[in-house]
């Protein structure tokens, strides 16, 4: 798998590989504790429209978004759902990435996670006002 393929875009294909959202939630953790908040929306590729709500705040949506990503795009190189060699084939993927790509999967589902709970806010006061 190459990083540049992966592309955190919600939640879907985890279920092939649920045994690594532990792990994902315990980098976002430490990923938190290296930077500030305001670092982390600066490292985004466009600094608006995001929103610090409950997705972008909880470890374990971060990390679904992760590993579905991981899923998905080891389904599309793979062409198989087997869970077990989806599962392998990620882990191997995985522990092959440096600190440095392992915070670019983090900062990549951070943004969507910020992301929808821009759009929902936006939705949600939207209602309010109807």
């Amino acid at each position: 798998m190459k990083l540049s393929n992966i592309k955190c875009n919600g939640t879907g294909y985890e279920s092939g590989a649920q045994s690594l959202i532990p792990t994902f939630e315990t980098l976002t953790s430490v990923f938190r504790m290296r930077f500030k908040k305001s670092e982390i929306f600066k490292k985004f590729l466009d600094y608006t429209d995001y929103h610090a709500g409950e997705r972008f705040t909880s470890n374990n949506s971060v990390a679904i978004r992760i590993v579905s990503a991981l899923v998905g795009e080891a389904r599309r190189e793979l062409r198989t759902d087997d869970a077990i060699i989806i599962e392998g084939y990620i882990t191997a993927f995985v522990d092959s990435l440096s600190g440095s790509e392992i915070d670019s999967l983090i900062i990549n589902s951070m943004e969507d996670c910020a992301s929808a709970d821009y759009y929902f806010k936006k939705i949600k006061h939207a209602a309010k006002d109807f």
